[in-house]
């Protein structure tokens, strides 16, 4: 991964923030290309992510659409507070739009805790952790970018898959005489 100077307008304070590119939507095909991964890192606390780190980001995907978002900390997913989760998921969900120009959800959110940081293989150590973390590792692999993040919302923020969310989604709207609104509010 490398990182990325990127032309922010002055109202989109970059702080801790760094952009990151990968070579490849899949994290081992170098060949494939990615979106531009945008990242929060932190380490150990409290209440660590905060909610102008989640509006800098929700900012920084508006700017650079098809990005993925990162939101990473040493600790443990257990150890995220209830805020925490409640803004990273309120973000998850705004990015899971679906965007007709591009054919996918707007910015899809990965978060990742010291249980992935920590680890060689993401496979491996979910393995080991047991439990759901084992579930999704034995069922699907984990080196996609939006399966990766679709499987850390479900994970960390208690979000319903991306496939139950989108299908609840269109039966609203369905219900609402209406077909799932793009980003641009067209249908």
């Amino acid at each position: 991964m490398h990182v990325l100077p990127l032309p922010l307008p002055r109202d989109v304070p970059l702080a801790r923030n760094r952009a990151l590119s990968s070579r490849g939507e899949s994290l081992h095909h170098p060949r494939s290309t990615s979106p531009p991964l945008l990242r929060e890192a932190k380490s150990f606390g409290k209440e660590v992510f905060e909610a102008d780190d989640i509006r800098r980001m929700k900012a920084l995907a508006s700017r650079f659409t098809g990005s993925v978002l990162v939101f990473a900390t040493m600790k443990q997913g257990s150890d995220l507070s209830e805020n925490e989760v409640d803004c990273i998921a309120e973000l998850a969900e705004w990015g899971r739009e679906y965007v007709r120009e591009r054919h996918q959800a707007r910015a899809p959110v990965i978060v990742l805790t010291g249980t992935e940081l920590f680890s060689r293989s993401l496979q491996e150590a979910w393995l080991q952790k047991g439990g759901r973390h084992a579930d999704f590792a034995k069922q699907r692999r984990v080196d996609k970018l939006r399966v990766l993040a679709n499987l850390t919302q479900q994970l960390y923020l208690n979000m319903p898959s991306y496939e139950t969310w989108f299908e609840s989604e269109w039966e609203q709207r369905r219900k609402q005489g209406g077909r799932p609104v793009s980003s641009d509010g067209s249908i």
